[in-house]
């Protein structure tokens, strides 16, 4: 199925099997929109006169430059777009202050946490600003600011694969500006954000990473847990106990295997980002050609009902 702007051009590009969705997206729409966001202009906003909270918008903290934030925002953008997310995001000046002193918060503090205690000797300055920097943000040791974003959307070592919080704020539908900081290996991402919902952007029913369809090999670590992230508006919070989650492989004519044993299931309620989580590590091979169905049992909509998820995923180069 294809869909064409009034001026001719193709805008979208979809594959059906049977009345079932394949692919959302063909690769070639999928590869012209991540070239688009690679190529994109990021606009350094100008510092205000003063800060959200009131305060001096001029602490002693220069943001990270704006040339490595937009290489950073830039990833990020890439993978809100795979994720069927708007993927117009701005870098904001306060947020890049708060993130500056958060990541010279976290060297000073020689560890990771969103809620430290106060270090004997900390500026109040550093303090203030750094506290919201590592409170409101994402945060990551041992990565540049761009690899810290892949990190971020990973998110499925042992102390994070039940959760993948990170990734759900990265994910966030609610996401419309965010900024980045970084101090030696330690890295900020401003995370917190909710204008992209003020200005009137609507969620989609659920945001599935891998996202259903054509999926890039490079935009998925083959370790990765899966995650499906629903949508309050749409689904009712589900218990453990009450979710079965089935990964098959699909042959060349998309016919389903047998279901594959999981690694890891979890299900992890609102908090992170928007909404409830399904979260399984898949056996599934992450490598070109390789396609499987996703499906998900146990699920209700916000009336009650059953709701239950069928999507294909399948990888390309």
């Amino acid at each position: 199925v294809q869909d064409f702007d009034e001026e001719g051009r193709l805008v979208g590009e979809a594959t059906w099997l049977s009345g079932v969705s394949l692919h959302p997206r063909s690769t070639r729409l999928m590869q012209t929109a991540l070239e688009r966001i690679a190529r994109s202009t990021v606009a350094a906003p100008p510092a205000p006169p003063t800060s959200k909270d009131g305060g001096a918008a001029g602490p002693p903290f220069a943001p990270l430059a704006w040339d490595r934030q937009a290489a950073a925002l830039r990833r990020l953008m890439a993978y809100r777009y795979l994720a069927g997310l708007p993927s117009e995001l701005e870098l904001d000046h306060d947020y890049a202050v708060a993130c500056a002193a958060g990541a010279r918060l976290l060297e000073k503090l020689g560890f990771l946490s969103h809620t430290p205690e106060r270090p004997e000797g900390c500026p109040d300055a550093l303090w203030e600003w750094g506290y919201r920097g590592v409170n409101r943000s994402n945060l990551h040791q041992n990565a540049d600011v761009v690899a810290a974003v892949d990190g971020f959307l990973d998110d499925s070592d042992p102390d994070n694969v039940a959760h993948v919080g990170h990734r759900r704020w990265a994910l966030n539908p609610a996401m419309g500006r965010t900024a980045f900081g970084e101090q030696g290996p330690w890295v900020a991402m401003y995370a917190l954000d909710d204008s992209g919902a003020a200005a009137g952007r609507e969620a989609p029913p659920y945001v599935a990473y891998p996202a259903p369809g054509y999926f890039p090999v490079g935009y998925l670590a083959r370790e990765a847990a899966w995650s499906i992230s629903l949508d309050p508006q749409h689904y009712k919070e589900p218990a453990a106990g009450e979710v079965r989650v089935e990964v098959r492989a699909a042959d060349e004519r998309y016919g389903r295997g047998s279901p594959m044993r999981l690694k890891d299931l979890y299900v992890d309620g609102p908090g992170a980002g928007h909404g409830a989580c399904v979260i399984f590590r898949s056996p599934a091979e992450v490598a070109p050609g390789r396609r499987y169905w996703v499906s998900v049992q146990g699920l209700e909509d916000t009336a009650g009902q059953p709701a239950p998820l069928d999507y294909l995923v399948e990888f390309y180069r």
